[in-house]
């Protein structure tokens, strides 16, 4: 993975303190899941998390960018804490998928 691979969204805090937070990852970039997930954090529904999204024209398997989001950022260490979302618009729907990995 490289800087260009993922555009990332820290959550409010982050910088200044050890706690770790659940990761959003999605794999289409148009998917504007980092304005989604702020706005259920604001409403309770979601608690703050890393999300990070796969930049256009990256191939980086979804597996390969959690486990190097993993290493840089303070993400849960628990696999449940981790979400991907590889679905693609071009996709048919029978082909994807589930959201958890």
């Amino acid at each position: 993975m490289t800087e260009t691979d993922t555009i990332l969204s820290l959550p409010e805090g982050y910088g200044s303190g050890t706690r770790r937070f659940a990761l959003l990852l999605t794999l289409d970039p148009s998917l504007p899941a980092s304005d989604v997930a702020a706005r259920l954090t604001a409403k309770g529904i979601l608690p703050p998390m890393i999300v990070a999204a796969r930049s256009e024209g990256s191939s980086t398997e979804a597996a390969e960018l959690i486990m190097q989001l993993t290493s840089k950022y303070r993400i849960l260490e628990a696999p449940e804490a981790r979400w991907a979302d590889p679905i693609s618009r071009d996709e048919p729907p029978a082909s994807r998928p589930p959201l958890r990995e």
